[in-house]
């Protein structure tokens, strides 16, 4: 790296190191890190977090001597992890899928894997830990794995996160480019991100959180705003019926410093403002939020990582594994389960209308298309020329995968791929009698799952016009992700 530490590399607005942690942190284990004795700057990199920090006396040896002494740190008859530090595309998702597999065979070598190719992170069985203490030299664990090589099993992760790793400053270059960045849509105020918006200046920022509803509502527990000092806003919390007073109770708190609680509508002492829904509305004031919090919660989004926000009695935030928004204790808690994203691949009117539509309503997507993209590109929709899934965007369980092909043949591959994914929907265009036919090919391709794929698709029988159809199927995807 010629100088530079990649491991304080930012990834997301945070230090690779960090970035891994948290995302290590967000299954819920325990973890351990491993750092030189006298590395001031990657311990100031993990401070805040809830990690056991391992100093390895003998860091200039390799590898072995940082496996020996997180080995020797585990306690006995545990299994351990190993995640490499500097694979910036590992996260919550690979790592729990590694526990996941180590539940169902407790007693193998766990491997991730690109393809055929064997990478990281390595689970070691609690019966191998031990053999840590007697590593020796950079080669790692290799030694270990060798002489068990009948325990080793590969567990396939997306893409090539498995294998890569980035050791010079043009590889990180080249990865950031490969990224790339997708469309920025101008949004009215109102629908700004309260928490990316606080982000910018976190010192001058009161979140206003809605934590409790009685009766009818426009908004649901754990919906945010956020005031500054200079009386801008992001957010909305009602149809503008109690901003305006917000505004000046959140100037109240960011004096203060102190958090507040607000009932407004049923019960509420401020008998001059009315909700027109006729129900009630508890609002919780933290001012001045940790802008480091801020940070990392901004990189796990980003990665698309089910995280949750937790507000304490006295106003600190933290960060917890996603769960359900509520009360925990004296505890708020605020999920933040990524959004919704829709990968589209097929030709013609029906994929491009479909894909703008998708983009007007400020959906997360990416349509891959063989056809004439200028279209699609100068809507500021993400567009990729192909006809085939790459390894990024990845799907996790919160995509939706939908087909829009007049020759069929030409999805039956994406259709294999998606539906051994953890997509939470997978739809392909067509009549009732193509979608039987369609079926039948896919089962005698042996592929798995065939019966959660959907078709026809949308929600509007027999819908034949484009625009129809794309505001059929997007009603139904958004339905099938709030469980209805």
């Amino acid at each position: 790296m010629r100088g530079t530490d990649k491991l304080l590399m930012p990834v997301d607005g945070i230090a690779q190191l960090r970035r891994i942690v948290l995302q290590a942190l967000m299954t819920g284990c325990p973890v351990l890190v491993t750092v030189r004795a006298e590395d001031a700057a990657r311990r100031a990199a993990l401070v805040g977090l809830d990690v056991g920090v391992v100093s390895v006396l003998d860091a200039g040896e390799g590898m072995a001597a940082s496996l020996r002494a997180g080995g020797a740190a585990v306690a006995k008859g545990r299994a351990l992890m190993v995640v490499p530090a500097d694979m910036p595309e590992i996260g919550t998702q690979d790592l729990s899928v590694m526990i996941a597999a180590h539940l169902v065979m407790p007693e193998a070598i766990l491997r991730g894997a690109a393809g055929a190719v064997a990478g990281h992170p390595v689970v070691l069985p609690g019966d191998l830990v031990p053999e840590l203490a007697r590593m020796v030299g950079d080669s790692g664990a290799r030694a270990l794995i060798a002489g068990n090589a009948g325990r080793v099993v590969l567990v396939p992760l997306p893409g090539r996160r498995a294998t890569l790793d980035l050791d010079n400053p043009e590889d990180w270059a080249a990865w950031r480019e490969g990224r790339g960045v997708g469309p920025v849509v101008a949004v009215h105020p109102t629908m700004a991100n309260p928490l990316t918006a606080a982000l910018s200046a976190p010192a001058q920022a009161v979140l206003a959180v809605i934590t409790g509803v009685v009766g009818a509502s426009y908004r649901s527990p754990g919906a945010m705003m956020c005031f500054f000092a200079g009386g801008t806003w992001a957010g909305s919390l009602t149809n503008g019926c109690i901003e305006g007073d917000l505004a000046l109770h959140a100037a109240e708190a960011l004096a203060s410093g102190k958090p507040g609680r607000l009932r407004y509508g049923t019960g509420s002492p401020f008998f001059d403002i009315r909700l027109p829904c006729g129900g009630g509305l508890d609002v919780l004031l933290v001012p001045a939020p940790d802008g480091q919090v801020l940070a990392d919660l901004a990189c796990l989004v980003a990665s698309r990582t089910a995280v949750a926000l937790t507000i304490g009695p006295d106003g600190r935030i933290g960060l917890c594994p996603g769960q359900a928004t509520g009360w925990v204790g004296d505890s708020f808690v605020v999920n933040q389960r990524p959004g919704l994203r829709i990968l589209i691949f097929g030709v013609g009117a029906e994929a491009s209308v479909f894909t703008r539509l998708v983009q007007s309503a400020g959906y997360d997507h990416h349509l891959m298309t063989t056809s004439d993209v200028t279209a699609e590109a100068a809507a500021g929709c993400n567009v990729t020329l192909g006809d085939r899934l790459s390894p990024d965007p990845a799907i996790d369980p919160w995509t939706a995968v939908v087909t829009f092909y007049h020759d069929h043949d030409k999805e039956l591959g994406i259709l294999k791929h998606a539906l051994a994914s953890p997509a939470f929907y997978v739809g392909a265009q067509g009549s009732r009698r193509v979608a039987e036919t369609r079926t039948a090919k896919l089962r005698q391709m042996g592929v798995a799952g065939v019966e959660r794929l959907q078709g026809p698709i949308g929600l509007i029988p027999s819908a034949r016009d484009p625009q129809t159809l794309a505001v059929s199927v997007l009603a139904e995807i958004i339905a099938v992700s709030h469980g209805r």
